[in-house]
Formats: structure tokens, sequence, C-alpha cells
């Protein structure tokens, strides 16, 4: 990340393989903040105010409450059960919609609006 000079992520959770993301943005943030760099972190994804999701129930109750705080921990805007968002901006096209639109919109412009008042 650090690479590519991310400052903006969105973390999502609604399957096992994509549970280390929350782990990952809250590390790379404090880092970011430390060094004085922008960093806007989204939370998504099937555990984010849901307990359990039809996608993997095997996880239980307790696997989702538990990247449900850690979303909560790293997050600077967070969004309820929307597993179809992909897990980085970039994949989310030019405006940052993505397949799903409403939180994609919402996050373009939640991003815009905290750029202008850090300015």
């Amino acid at each position: 990340m650090w690479k590519e000079g991310v400052d903006v992520s969105i973390t999502g959770n609604s399957t096992n393989p994509t549970r280390f993301q929350h782990p990952v943005a809250g590390t790379y943030k404090k880092e970011r903040v430390l060094a004085g760099k922008p960093y806007f972190s989204v939370a998504s994804g099937g555990g984010t105010g849901r307990t359990l999701h039809p996608d993997n129930m095997a996880a239980g109750p307790a696997s989702y409450g538990m990247t449900d705080t850690m979303g909560r921990m790293h997050s600077d805007a967070q969004f309820a059960g929307s597993s179809s968002v992909p897990a980085h901006v970039e994949m989310m096209g030019f405006l940052g919609i993505g397949n799903n639109p409403m939180v994609g919109c919402t996050v373009a412009c939640a991003v815009d609006v905290a750029t202008a008042l850090n300015k």
C-alpha cells in the first residue's frame, strides 16, 4: 500500500478471505497518520451491522462481531451489509460507483468532502 501511495480504501468482511483487510487497513492508517500523510478509510461488508450472512454462515456471529468491531476501529465512514462493494477504490471505476451505486457514490462524496475540509 505504501508503494502505491494508497490514501483511500474500502475494506469488506463478507467472506473469509477478505477478513485480513480490517487489521491491514487499521495498521496502515496508523502508519499514515504517524507519517503525517492523508488516508480515508471506509469499512463495508456483510459483518458491518449484521451478525450472520448467507454467504458464510459457518463463520458464526462471533466472527462477524469481531470484524464489525475492527472495522469501527479504523474507519472514517462505515456502511452496513453491502457485500457487493469491491474491496478497493481502484476497482470501483472513475467515480467510485462499483457494483453498488448508492454506497459507491456516497463513498466518493465522503472522500471529496473530507478532502475539502482538510485543505
